[in-house]
């Protein structure tokens, strides 16, 4: 992205907030000797193919950093989504933030793996979806 300012100092805070604003989530991925993407779950211990993201919480990020990622990197505001498909697919849940170790330690209650919940991600699903039709 470019932008033309002739005062350096918002331009210096343009370029930091976009630079802010993409540190998170985090790739959970990788890919493979054969380039295949992998990641290892952190629901069921498995590598499996696909990816994965973690270290977002959506209830902060899913009015802002999300439509920004749709729209300036659409390609991987796909990415990021196929890695929410692959959490729901492995957990049975929508979490909000993928742990970074295995769940079969860490249970709470439910059952279900301790790590935030949240009920942003269905609408973050449909802001996509509408996006990318």
């Amino acid at each position: 992205i470019r932008i033309e300012d002739n005062n350096i100092d918002r331009l210096r805070t343009f370029y930091s907030c976009m630079y802010r604003s993409v540190l998170f989530p985090r790739m959970l991925h990788e890919i493979n000797d054969r380039g295949e993407i992998m990641h290892y779950s952190p629901y069921n211990g498995q590598v499996l193919p696909g990816y994965m993201f973690t270290d977002t919480g959506f209830w902060d990020t899913f009015r802002c950093l999300f439509p920004f990622i749709n729209l300036v990197f659409p390609s991987m505001g796909e990415k990021m989504q196929e890695g929410l498909l692959n959490a729901y697919l492995e957990s049975g849940f929508f979490g909000g933030r993928a742990p970074t170790g295995t769940c079969r330690n860490r249970k709470y209650a439910g059952g279900r793996c301790c790590c935030l919940l949240s009920g942003c991600v269905p609408v973050l699903r449909s802001i996509s979806c509408v996006r990318f039709l």
